[in-house]
This record gives C-alpha cells, sequence and structure tokens, in this order.
C-alpha cells in the first residue's frame, strides 16, 4: 500500500479557512489594535495567505497595505514610508507567498502536510511576536524548494555551534531556545515598531535629487540582501533584531516548504543533531 499523499490543491480565499473556528480569545483584544500588516508581492497572493488575512481583519482591529513591484527592496520602501505616514504603531511584515499560524492549528496542518513540530502550528503568529514586546523580531521560514536552507541567519550565516544548534532543532521540529537575539532577521516575516524605522530616519538622513522619493530603509547591494541591510541599519541605532524559533511558517512554492524541508548550508561540525540549544 502506498504512504504517499494526495497531491496539495491550493485552495481559493473561502475555501481556506472556517473563519468561526478560532482559539483566539476575544477578552484579549484591546479596544485599538494599531498594527498594519506590510505585504510586497510580485505574482499575486496566495490562497491561504489571503485567508489568514481575513481572519486577522475579523478579529482584531488591523489595517493592511499592499504593494505589487517586481523589484522588493522598492515595494518594502514604498510600504515602510506609507507606515510611517498612519498612525499605526507595529508594522507587521508579511511575504505574499509566507502562510503563517494564525491560533487555529487545523488549517495549518491541513495545506502544510506538516510531520514534524505540529505544536507551533497552535500558535497566533502576530499575537505571539507582540507579546516580546521587541521593537525588531521576526519568525522562521525556510526556502520554496526543498532542501532549502532555513530563511534564518542561524542557518545562512551561523556564528557559533549554538546557531547551528538552533537550526537543526528547528528542522526536527523541537524547541529551539524561545527568543534568540540575532545579527539579522528576514523581511518575509518579522515585527517592527515605528519607533525603529523613525530612529534610522533621524539618524542617517538621505537627500534623494527626486521629489517625492521614497527613505530607503531597505537596500540590495552586492553582499547583502535588502531585509540584512535594514537591520544593520537598526542594529547601528541601538535596536537589536530577534527571532522567535517558535513562530515557524510555511513557504509557498509548486507547494508548502517547511523548516523540515530544509538543509543546513553549512555542514554540522561538532554539534549533535540530537543536543538541544540551551535556553
Amino acid at each position: 500500500m502506498s504512504t504517499a499523499l494526495p497531491p496539495l490543491v491550493m485552495p481559493d480565499a473561502e475555501e481556506s479557512v472556517d473563519l468561526e473556528q478560532s482559539s483566539f480569545s476575544m477578552s484579549h483584544r484591546k479596544p485599538t489594535y494599531p498594527v498594519t500588516i506590510m505585504m510586497p508581492y510580485v505574482d499575486g497572493i496566495r490562497g491561504p495567505v489571503v485567508a489568514s488575512m481575513l481572519y486577522y481583519a475579523k478579529h482584531l482591529d488591523i489595517g493592511f497595505e499592499l504593494v505589487g513591484n517586481t523589484l522588493i527592496a522598492q515595494a518594502r520602501n514604498e510600504l515602510a514610508n506609507r507606515f510611517l505616514k498612519s498612525n499605526a504603531e507595529w508594522s507587521f511584515w508579511l511575504d505574499s507567498d509566507v502562510f503563517i499560524p494564525y491560533g487555529n492549528a487545523d488549517p495549518f496542518l491541513h495545506y502544510t502536510r506538516i510531520t514534524v513540530g505540529q505544536r507551533f502550528a497552535e500558535n497566533n503568529t502576530l499575537l505571539h511576536l507582540m507579546s516580546h514586546d521587541k521593537p525588531l523580531v521576526g519568525g522562521v521560514y525556510a526556502g520554496r524548494f526543498r532542501g532549502a536552507p532555513l530563511t534564518i541567519q542561524a542557518d545562512l550565516e551561523p556564528r557559533t555551534p549554538h546557531d547551528q544548534r538552533i537550526s537543526q532543532a528547528i528542522r526536527e521540529g523541537k524547541p529551539a531556545g524561545g527568543l534568540q537575539p540575532m545579527n539579522w532577521i528576514a523581511a518575509g516575516l518579522m515585527l517592527v515598531h515605528r519607533t525603529v524605522f523613525e530612529t534610522i530616519r533621524e539618524s542617517f538622513p538621505f537627500e534623494s535629487p527626486y521629489k517625492g522619493a521614497y527613505y530607503p530603509f531597505f537596500i540590495q547591494t552586492d553582499k547583502v540582501g535588502e531585509d540584512v541591510y535594514f537591520c544593520q541599519q537598526a542594529k547601528a541605532c541601538g535596536f537589536q533584531p530577534y527571532l522567535d524559533t517558535d513562530v515557524r511558517a510555511g513557504h509557498i512554492g509548486l507547494s508548502f516548504f517547511l523548516p523540515e524541508d530544509s538543509s543546513p548550508i553549512v555542514p554540522l561540525r561538532g554539534v549533535s543533531p540530537q543536543a538541544p540549544p540551551p535556553e
């Protein structure tokens, strides 16, 4: 008997989630929830992602900013500058192909077919990130093909065996030490307080010869990606990037790709895959 899973059919937004089902308690809701979801996109927004956004729209006072542009750094800069013109306090950055857990594990388990770390599917990503009260914090997701590394600094640019232990624990669906300081976090899943943008803009004045040009918070260079550049600027202003290793999302390519589908980009040296990272 074959044990292969049936092919995954990408759902329409209205078929993705029963919005009446939720493990989120409304008793924790603030009178005003000053958060704006910032979403750049290139070729549309995936159905499950739309469904998760509809859930947040239904249960929270939340805003949305969407920008379509093939130049991702340019889209992020437009979004950041729009955000600063608003009254929102927090910007929640989410790429259009990153499917996050939002408090009801069933849809996440169903669509991603996750086999390890199912407990993390119960998290409400936005509320989990906000609970830390850190101005710059992000979550975990893998690349868009099987065997790609995790899109986190600990896997792409490990500093120590501790970073490698974090990555391996995530890959195996195990606890990985909770909140961890990093050199940078990926902009495809991160929460940023407005003071980070305001401080960067004040600390690094930018004069453009073009009228109405956006402040360049995100710059793609030959050496670093636009999100790494942003985190470098934030660190220079005194903001430590943190990775919430309990926030684990699916990345949608031809199918869902999860942390368990990733492979380390740097071979493990002197690191036992079974040894959990220290808390």
